[in-house]
């Protein structure tokens, strides 16, 4: 009875900053991705795909795990000349990205709590997003963020 949900996050002092560092590197990370798994083993039998691959072949296959998420709708809607500052505050706002200031980012993890989340797999190195902010991202989200999702489990123990 254990979900992990999968977030790009970047947590930082300032919200805005972290939109334009965070909020960016987090999208460059779903196109990034996209482009990886564009061609997903297309003519390739699926005894020729190693196995570590060939759930997601055959998921893609199935028309199953293809695009459609969030991100990747973004995405393509800003490669498409959409407006990427729209489509970061988009993925941000939604919680499809765990990227602001402590407040925002704990709001976001919340949604994932919410949701069933009891486990989050925090990607915070991402793009070019220099090694000094990340640190700053893992100590604010340990400090700032973890201590009030357990908080939050207290509370819930509580009045169960």
């Amino acid at each position: 009875d254990q979900a992990a949900l999968f977030s790009l996050t970047f947590c930082h002092d300032d919200d805005d900053a972290a939109r334009v560092i965070g909020g960016s590197a987090a999208l460059w990370y779903v196109e990034t991705i996209k482009e990886i798994y564009s061609n997903d083993w297309k003519g390739v039998p699926l005894e020729q795909i190693p196995a570590s691959y060939r759930a997601q072949a055959e998921a893609r296959r199935r028309g199953a795990a293809g695009p459609g998420t969030v991100g990747t709708e973004l995405a393509e809607a800003v490669s498409k000349g959409g407006n990427t500052a729209t489509a970061i505050d988009g993925l941000i706002d939604s919680g499809a990205f765990c990227v602001g200031d402590p407040k925002r980012v704990l709001d976001n993890v919340r949604k994932y709590v919410e949701v069933g989340g009891d486990r989050i797999v925090a990607i915070m190195q991402m793009a070019d997003i220099p090694h000094d902010d990340i640190m700053r991202s893992i100590e604010l989200f340990g400090t700032k963020v973890i201590p009030e999702i357990r908080k939050d489990e207290q509370r819930a123990r509580l009045v169960s």
